[in-house]
Formats: C-alpha cells, sequence, structure tokens
C-alpha cells in the first residue's frame, strides 16, 4: 500500500497552532476568578460551599463541595493539552522550514557537477 502524496503547508500549521492556544486561553478563563462551576447551574447560590450547606444531611452535599475544584482540575488539563499540541504544531511548522532551508543549502553546495573543479 502505497502513502498519499501530503502537502504540508508550514504557515497553516502555525494558524492552526494559533488557534488552538486561543482556543486554550479561553478554556483558562473559565477557571479564573470568580469561577464556580455551582453558579451557572444555579443562579443564586454563590459557591459550592453554599450549595452543600443547602444540602445539609444529603449525600450529595459532600460531593458538591468537591465540585468546584473538580471543574477547575479538569479545566486546568484541557488548558495544558491545548497548549502542548500548539506548541507541536508550531514546532513542526519551524522544522519543516528549517529542513527545506537546510536541504537547499546542501543541494547548492554541491555545486554545478557539469563545471569542472576548482572554476
Amino acid at each position: 500500500m502505497t502513502s498519499p502524496n501530503v502537502r504540508v503547508d508550514p504557515s497553516e500549521l502555525e494558524a492552526a497552532g494559533s488557534a488552538i492556544a486561543g482556543f486554550g486561553s479561553s478554556v483558562r478563563e473559565l477557571g479564573s476568578g470568580s469561577f464556580s462551576s455551582m453558579a451557572s447551574v444555579m443562579p443564586g447560590i454563590a459557591s459550592p460551599n453554599a450549595a452543600a450547606g443547602a444540602l445539609a444531611g444529603f449525600e450529595t452535599a459532600e460531593a458538591i463541595g468537591h465540585s468546584d475544584e473538580a471543574v477547575r482540575q479538569a479545566l486546568s488539563t484541557i488548558t495544558g493539552r491545548c497548549d502542548q499540541f500548539a506548541g507541536a504544531l508550531k514546532v513542526g511548522a519551524h522544522a519543516i522550514v528549517s529542513s527545506e532551508a537546510i536541504a537547499a543549502r546542501q543541494l547548492r553546495s554541491v555545486g554545478d557537477l557539469n563545471e569542472p573543479s576548482g572554476t
């Protein structure tokens, strides 16, 4: 089985890396500042601790108390993975440009094989 011909445009890799990095930044913002996993679901409840207090005596009260940290950790993981993938795309783009430049330089160093050496 032969592999299909693939054309890679380094500028497209850079653009994709930037787009993914932007997504990671948006996810990072969700977990910053006064973020509360419960506030968006239950308006009027300022924090998971307030929700836990309102549900005192129920098994869910303890679980809700841990939800904010679990959401923050998940957002942090997603952000980290976006950063890693964006970095890989940008490094890949740089490697393609660098290897092409090196190959061109090496081909130029061979010179014209039809010319006698020393001229």
